[in-house]
């Protein structure tokens, strides 16, 4: 898959007769997958080439707090869906200045000579989303390029957005997330110092996860597969922008990760300073973490988060977790 930083790239190294569909592509959701497929048939039915022009979010903790993809994730996840090229372009003031009319002009028929365009059935877009499929077509009409909307995708009668995904991992529904996704749902981090409590004290050590900028599941605790190892992520840095992913897109999490669980919250029990964190402790590993690359893949919700009495309470509430986290994991591998 070719992947283009900005126009001038694309004009130096073009592929003929793009196809071309435009959004954020946030998830690479089952339901955008839908859209991709379209796409790819209007492609082949052309003799062209497929192309999602996509875009780097701000920088902005607002737009990282939501995001359900690093950049490098969203580009391994669209580059296994068969597609041929990635116009990838910082979402920067100018661009969002633009109405509609403009951008398609400038982008997609002055910028990448496109031969068609496919977008979602309620896409908006341009400067205050007034552009939609309508404005899509009437351009299409004026500048000859072909267009087709694609039909929405639903599950369990409830049409898939990003939106929905977001609002089920806030609710802890990991495992409805995934469904949606057709993954797993993931976060990667390094991991810090912590307190120095949960190994000595309860007898459960583990990896403080420093995890980069991206939506959290709501607070709780939940059964999850972990891959340890900086070595693992050296393939997608390479091709992101720095917020991460993994060389092995839209894949499940391979043999050899290891199972555990993970606390998102604010440690109620130890802390009373209120801040957010990510605990994880993996069953069978040995050794000091500090400073390794972990990615965290959640399987499903196990209970939320409390204040217990004291260490012993929690202690013993860890007991009961670990057996839920291992009859949920094992589970999921005979499933």
């Amino acid at each position: 898959m070719e992947v283009w930083r900005d126009l001038a790239e694309f004009a130096r190294n073009p592929v003929e007769k793009p196809y071309v569909t435009v959004g954020f592509f946030d998830g690479v959701h089952l339901g955008h997958r839908a859209i991709l497929d379209e796409l790819r048939e209007m492609a082949e039915l052309g003799a062209g080439a497929s192309v999602v022009f996509t875009f780097v979010a701000p920088t902005s903790n607002d737009w990282r707090a939501e995001a359900l993809n690093y950049t490098g994730e969203r580009l391994e996840k669209l580059a296994a869906t068969g597609i041929d090229g990635v116009l990838l372009i910082d979402f920067g003031d100018d661009l969002q200045r633009l109405d509609a009319s403009s951008f398609i002009e400038e982008y997609v028929v002055n910028g990448l000579a496109a031969a068609g365009v496919c977008v979602g059935y309620d896409h908006r877009f341009g400067r205050g989303g007034a552009g939609d499929f309508s404005t899509v077509a009437a351009m299409g009409k004026k500048h000859g390029f072909e267009v087709r909307a694609a039909a929405p995708l639903a599950v369990g009668g409830r049409v898939i957005s990003s939106t929905f995904i977001r609002r089920r991992l806030k609710d802890g529904d990991v495992a409805a997330a995934a469904r949606l996704l057709g993954y797993k749902y993931e976060i990667e981090g390094i991991v810090v110092p912590g307190d120095g409590i949960a190994g000595p004290e309860l007898g459960y050590p583990t990896a403080n996860l420093k995890p980069k900028r991206k939506l959290l599941p709501g607070y709780g605790v939940y059964a999850a597969l972990v891959y340890v190892g900086n070595e693992q992520f050296e393939s997608a840095r390479s091709c992101s922008d720095g917020e991460g992913g993994h060389p092995r897109a839209g894949t499940s999490i391979p043999d050899g990760s290891y199972g555990g669980f993970v606390n998102v919250g604010t440690r109620p029990t130890v802390s009373n300073s209120g801040a957010s964190s990510t605990e994880v402790h993996l069953f069978g590993y040995e050794g000091n973490l500090v400073g390794e690359t972990v990615r965290i893949a959640f399987v499903d919700f196990i209970r939320e988060e409390r204040k217990f009495t004291g260490l012993a309470e929690l202690k013993q509430q860890l007991v009961v977790d670990e057996a839920a986290a291992r009859k949920i994991l094992h589970a999921t591998e005979t499933a």
